[in-house]
């Protein structure tokens, strides 16, 4: 029998409980479910069917942790803050990178990741425009698979709008339609992207 991961992260003023297991060769998914006070705030599934039958304990276990260690990441870096919460060091890179150097410890890292944001652009003219966001690997130059992207957009009078989140696929990239509200063009779009090679970030005025 495959034993689950439970942590405890403290993020701000709360804490909240990550628990990951497996629910079986019958139900081949990963399973993370996010607690707050005894309740379920969100969680997190990942099938893997196609390769239920090849897949060894230890490669199970192997895709627990990873899920496990990314919404933990995700909490820490205020996946669940309340939009007033957002001042302006959280869209900073640095503080991404602090928050991930926090959790991995001493565990080296061997490569870091870069990111290319292409299509805003056309926001300059427009409500909408299509991002492609490339992630990929400083010193391997392999994509960067399975980062998370989240794009935010920012006004110092306003509450923070998430405006999309996704995760890079097997080619490092992720392509997201986005339309600002009537004041999108009086704000900052700001880009951030985490994995475990690191994190790396981007601000976009608009209406420039």
């Amino acid at each position: 029998m495959i034993t689950g991961f439970n942590t405890d992260v403290r993020h701000g003023t709360t804490v909240y409980h990550v628990q990951t297991e497996d629910k079986g060769r019958n139900n081949p998914k990963i399973e993370t479910l996010v607690y707050v006070g005894g309740e379920i705030l969100d969680n997190h599934r990942t099938a893997y069917d196609q390769d239920k039958q090849s897949l060894g304990e230890e490669e199970i276990m192997g895709l627990m942790e990873s899920q496990h260690k990314r919404v933990i990441r995700s909490i820490k870096t205020g996946k669940y803050d309340e939009p007033e919460g957002f001042p302006e060091g959280v869209v900073t890179g640095r503080g991404f990178d602090e928050v991930v150097a926090e959790y991995l410890g001493s565990e080296a890292v061997s490569d870091y990741l870069l990111m290319a944001v292409s299509g805003h652009e056309a926001l300059r003219s427009g409500p909408t425009a299509t991002l492609q966001i490339t992630t990929l690997k400083a010193v391997s130059k392999e994509p960067a698979v399975g980062a998370d992207i989240r794009i935010k957009l920012v006004h110092r009078q306003h509450k923070v709008i998430i405006m999309a989140e996704d995760i890079s696929g097997e080619n490092g990239l992720v392509v997201t339609k986005i339309k600002l509200p009537d004041w999108g063009n009086e704000g900052t779009l700001v880009v951030q992207a985490l994995s475990e090679w690191g994190t790396a970030s981007q601000r976009i005025p608009l209406g420039t």
